[in-house]
């Protein structure tokens, strides 16, 4: 009779103690649209994807937001061959800028389309520049952008790929951009 209460009560340990990262419910509440991380590409995230701005699991498991999964794309080592190979994608929430591939482009506006909109900023991105320099993209901020035309102006401060014509002095951007963030 011990051995089976003792076999019962660690049954009930097991099933009671037993978790699991994956949220149960949260995803789809009252939401619209989803974004996956899809297979690996830069990131190596196999499997991470983001559904309606909630955080899910990634490969390891572990709870990835899709903010952290769009900078996981961002790159100043991207190859690229011709200026359209060079791609920036911008979070309109937090007003941040991303340089990516023109392969992961797609990818990163799904990601940052599906992130929570709850906390916005009220700024305005940097103007930025993207080109294939010596075999690897580089994004530019347009340091003086009076003298672009303001079709100009609001490409260079939303999604994009290649450059745009404008002859305007420029600095490093890094591979992210935006109010509050520090070149990378």
């Amino acid at each position: 009779m011990n051995r089976f209460l003792i076999g019962l009560s660690s049954l009930f340990c097991l099933v009671a103690c037993s978790g699991t990262d994956v949220p149960v419910g949260e995803a789809s509440a009252g939401t619209s649209g989803s974004a996956s991380g899809g297979a690996s590409g830069a990131s190596g995230n196999a499997g991470a994807s983001a559904v309606g701005g909630a955080a899910t699991s990634g490969a390891g498991g572990s709870a990835q937001d899709p903010r952290s999964q769009a900078l996981s794309y961002a790159s100043k080592d991207i190859a690229c061959s011709v200026d359209n190979d060079c791609c920036v994608v911008v979070d309109s929430c937090l007003d941040t800028g991303y340089l990516v591939g023109q392969g992961d482009r797609a990818t990163v506006r799904a990601l940052l389309d599906g992130a929570s909109m709850d906390r916005c900023l009220a700024c305005i991105p940097p103007p930025i520049q993207v080109s294939c320099e010596a075999g690897k993209c580089v994004a530019k901020e347009v340091t003086d952008d009076s003298l672009a035309t303001n079709e100009v102006k609001g490409q260079l401060r939303s999604d994009h790929c290649g450059a745009l014509d404008l002859d305007a002095p420029m600095k490093d951007a890094g591979s992210q951009f935006g109010c509050g963030v520090a070149p990378h």
